[in-house]
């Protein structure tokens, strides 16, 4: 009896895997992209006022990251006709809600918050942030506005 014998060969054949960089952020459902904050008196005016959970995002990424917030311009818009008022966007402060220190709104931008790689909905992926005001009694009444931008990147 006799037996085959059979030629093994191998040959090794490389798989390349390219994985880009995802860092996203979005204002969580149900949340609002507007903060009203109102004074009544002198004295809420000249102790500022804080507004809790100003606003909520969410992260997701396949890299640690970062979110800094700064001012969209250096002062604040005068609603009723649309020019630049004197009352810097300065006079806010903003800290990530879990955070004991507001921090002020420097036009060069802060650090607000750092996360994990993760999906929306990781633990440490979702976050808040609380805003403070402080005009005092230096400005005009009327109703002000700002854009605040929130930047998520890659660490």
């Amino acid at each position: 009896m006799s037996i085959a014998s059979s030629a093994i060969g191998q040959h090794a054949h490389r798989v390349i895997v390219s994985i880009p960089e995802v860092v996203e952020m979005r204002l969580k459902e149900n949340s609002s992209d507007r903060t009203e904050i109102s004074f009544q008196n002198e004295s809420s005016l000249e102790k500022g006022k804080e507004k809790i959970i100003a606003g909520t995002y969410q992260v997701r990424a396949n890299t640690e990251w970062l979110v800094t917030v700064k001012p969209a311009q250096k002062n604040f818009i005068l609603v009723k006709d649309g020019t630049e008022s004197e009352m810097p966007t300065s006079i806010l402060n903003i800290k990530e809600s879990s955070s004991l220190d507001f921090q002020n709104l420097e036009e060069a931008g802060v650090k607000l918050v750092k996360g994990k790689p993760g999906s929306y909905s990781s633990k440490g992926n979702e976050f808040s942030f609380d805003l403070q005001a402080e005009p005092g009694l230096l400005y005009e009444p009327g109703l002000y506005e700002t854009d605040i931008i929130l930047t998520v990147t890659s660490l």
